[in-house]
C-alpha cells in the first residue's frame, strides 16, 4: 500500500519551507565554526590590535605558555637558545666585566733595569750559566705578554679556518696543533666535566698559556707567553663575534673550503700584540757607583767567556774526529772537566788538545774505549788485522770491505776468515781481485798439457832430446802440485800414450801402456807420488797427427798429460 508515500508527500506540502530555512541555517554555522585554517590569517590582526588598544588580556593569556615551552626547550637543548643570543649577550657582558674588573686591576709595569745594575749582572750571568744571549734573558725578565699565534678553528669538524703567528716565533705544523688542541678539548670533556656544554677556556704550560674562547660554530684559541690582561679575553670575544656574524652563511654551509676566511687574516694579525716592562731612570750616582762594580765582574767574565772560546773549539775539534764522542762536558771557573769515548784507531784528544789554546792542566778527561764504525776506522782496522800486501789496495763504504790487485790464495782465504770475527764489516768483495795461486796454477796446467813426449818407433825409449823436455815437466809438476794443496785441491794426472798405425791393434794398445807407464816411472823416480797418476794406452784409436806422413806418425808415438784438479775431500 503507498501510504508512506503519501505521508512524505504530505509532510512536503506542510513543512517544506521550514525545512528548507533549518538546511540553509545548519550550513552557514558549519561555515562561521573556528579552524586553524580560519584563524591562522586573523591572528596577526588580532594580535597588532592588541597592542594598539593597550589591552594586557592577550599578553596575560599568552605569557604562561610561552615561558614554558621556553623551559622546555631549555631542558631539552640550550644550544639553541646560546646561538641565538650569543651576538647579543657578548658585548653586554664583557661591559660589566670590564667595569669590575677597572677598579681592581693594579699596575704591572717594573722598571726595565739598565745592563750596568745588579739585576743587569745578575742576567748577565744567567746568560753565562743557561748559554742563552744577554738580550734573550733581558727579553724574557721584561716581558709582560706577548700573543705569539692565533688559530681560528671551525667547532663541528675541528678543521683551521685561519692561522696568525707573530714574527721570530718558531711555527709547528698548524694542522697538526689543531688536531693535537681539538683531542685534548675532547678529553677534558669527555672526562671531567660534569655538564654537557662545558667547554675548555684555559691551558698552561710553564709560562705558555692557551686561552680559548667559543662560539656556537667556530673557536678562537690564543697562545700567549707571560700573563696577559683579562681585557684580551674580551678582544678575543669580540674577534669571535666578529666572525659569527661576518660569516655566518660561509660557517652555515662549511663544507671544508677555508679560502673566504681569508679575510680574516688581517683581524687575527691585530690580535698578535706584546708588552714589555717600562724603563726607570736610575740616579747617575747609583748608576756609576754600579757601573764600576759591573766593569771589574765583566773584566772577569770576559776572560772566563775568552777561555770558554777556546774550550768551544776544543770541543769542536773533538767533535769532527771519527771515533771520538762526547758524552759529558762542563767548565766551572777556568776548570774543565770531560768525558767520553774513544776508539783505539781515533786520533788521540791528547794531541788535539796540545795543538789547542786550552792549557791542558786545567782539562780533566775521562775516555772509554769502544770500536767505532766510521768507514775511515773501519779500514785501519783492516789494515791492522789482515795486513795487505803491497799489490792489493782496499777501501770501505758502509761496512763492506772492497779489495782489487792481484794476491795469493791463502792470504785470500786467511782474510776472509779474519774478516768473519770483525764487527762492523758486512761483506768482503773480491770480484777486481785476482788469486795469484790460481792463476799460477792455470798456467802450469796449460804448459803442461801442451808437452808431447816423443818414442823411437815400435820402442819404449824416449827420443834422445825429450829428456830435457820431462826435467821441466817434472818441475812444473812439483809446482803444480804445492799450488793445488794451496787451493785445497785434489790434483791428478792422466798420462796418455799413443801410437802410429803400423802395427796390429792390439800390440799398438799394448805398446801404448807401456809408454805410459815408462814415463810414470820416470816421474816416481822423481819424487811425484804414485796416486797422482794414471798411465792409460789409446794405441791408434785418437791420433794426435795424420800417419801419413812421417812427421805426423812420430807425433802418435807420443805421451801426454791431461790435469784434472778437484775438490779436496775433507
Amino acid at each position: 500500500m503507498p501510504v508512506e508515500g503519501e505521508l512524505e508527500q504530505l509532510r512536503r506540502l506542510l513543512l517544506g519551507k521550514e525545512q528548507g530555512q533549518i538546511l540553509d541555517l545548519s550550513s552557514r554555522i558549519e561555515q562561521i565554526k573556528p579552524t586553524s585554517d580560519r584563524l591562522a590569517p586573523l591572528l596577526p590582526g588580532a594580535i597588532d590590535l592588541s597592542r594598539k588598544t593597550d589591552d594586557k588580556q592577550l599578553t596575560n593569556a599568552l605569557m604562561p605558555t610561552v615561558e614554558k615551552a621556553i623551559q622546555i626547550s631549555v631542558k631539552k637543548d640550550s644550544r639553541p637558545l646560546v646561538e641565538a643570543l650569543f651576538p647579543v649577550m657578548g658585548p653586554a657582558i664583557r661591559k660589566s666585566i670590564a667595569e669590575t674588573f677597572r677598579a681592581m686591576l693594579q699596575s704591572l709595569n717594573e722598571a726595565l733595569e739598565t745592563s750596568f745594575s745588579p739585576k743587569g749582572i745578575k742576567w748577565r750571568f744567567e746568560a753565562w750559566r743557561t748559554g742563552k744571549s744577554f738580550a734573550e734573558v733581558v727579553l724574557l725578565h721584561n716581558l709582560v705578554f706577548r700573543v705569539e699565534q692565533i688559530f681560528l678553528i671551525h667547532h663541528e669538524t675541528g678543521l683551521l679556518l685561519q692561522h696568525a703567528i707573530a714574527e721570530q716565533v718558531q711555527a709547528q705544523d698548524s694542522d697538526m696543533v689543531t688536531g693535537m688542541f681539538t683531542a685534548i678539548q675532547d678529553f677534558v670533556q669527555d672526562s671531567f666535566s660534569g655538564r654537557q656544554g662545558d667547554k675548555l677556556g684555559t691551558l698552561e704550560v710553564g709560562d705558555l698559556a692557551v686561552w680559548v674562547v667559543q662560539g656556537p660554530r667556530v673557536t678562537l684559541a690564543a697562545a700567549i707567553r707571560g700573563t696577559a690582561p683579562q681585557r684580551f679575553r674580551n678582544e678575543l670575544h669580540e674577534i669571535l663575534e666578529y666572525v659569527e656574524q661576518k660569516f655566518s652563511n660561509e660557517l652555515d654551509e662549511f663544507d671544508g673550503n677555508t679560502g673566504p676566511f681569508a679575510l680574516i687574516q688581517d683581524t687575527l694579525q691585530e690580535g698578535l700584540r706584546a708588552q714589555y716592562k717600562e724603563e726607570k731612570k736610575k740616579s747617575w750616582k747609583a748608576l756609576f757607583a754600579i757601573t764600576a762594580v759591573a766593569a771589574l765582574v765583566l773584566a772577569g767574565l770576559g776572560y772566563l767567556a775568552w777561555q770558554n772560546m777556546h774550550w768551544a773549539d776544543y770541543l769542536n775539534s773533538i767533535e769532527s774526529e771519527p771515533g771520538l764522542v762526547v758524552i759529558e762536558s762542563h767548565s766551572n771557573f777556568g776548570r774543565y772537566h770531560l768525558s767520553g769515548l774513544r776508539d783505539p784507531m781515533a786520533t788521540d784528544p791528547e794531541d788535539l788538545l796540545a795543538a789547542s789554546k786550552v792549557k791542558p792542566e786545567k782539562v780533566s778527561a775521562h775516555w772509554q774505549p769502544f770500536q767505532s764504525f766510521d768507514d775511515e776506522l773501519l779500514l785501519k782496522r783492516v789494515k791492522s788485522l789482515i795486513n795487505p800486501p803491497g799489490t792489493v789496495s782496499i777501501r770501505v763504504e758502509n761496512g763492506v770491505l772492497t779489495a782489487s790487485g792481484n794476491a795469493s790464495h791463502q792470504w785470500i782465504a786467511n782474510s776472509r776468515d779474519l774478516l768473519r770475527t770483525l764487527p762492523g764489516i758486512s761483506a768482503f768483495e773480491t770480484g777486481a781481485l785476482m788469486d795469484e795461486t790460481l792463476q799460477s796454477a792455470q798456467e802450469l796446467i796449460e804448459r803442461i798439457e801442451k808437452v808431447e813426449l816423443f818414442f823411437r818407433s815400435g820402442s819404449t825409449r824416449l827420443l834422445p832430446d825429450q829428456h830435457s823436455k820431462i826435467d821441466l815437466l817434472i818441475r812444473d809438476i812439483k809446482q803444480l802440485t804445492v799450488h793445488a794443496g794451496q787451493l785445497n785441491q785434489t790434483l791428478s794426472l792422466q798420462l796418455i800414450g799413443r801410437t802410429d798405425s803400423l802395427g796390429s791393434e792390439k800390440n799398438n794398445v799394448r805398446l801404448s801402456q807401456k809408454r805410459a807407464k815408462a814415463i810414470a816411472e820416470i816421474m816416481l823416480s822423481n819424487g811425484i807420488k804414485n796416486d797422482i797418476l794414471l798411465p792409460v794406452g789409446m794405441g791408434n784409436t785418437d791420433p794426435l797427427g795424420s800417419d801419413n806422413t812421417e812427421k805426423g806418425r812420430q807425433r802418435n808415438r807420443s805421451v801426454v798429460l791431461v790435469v784434472r784438479l778437484s775438490n779436496a775431500v775433507p
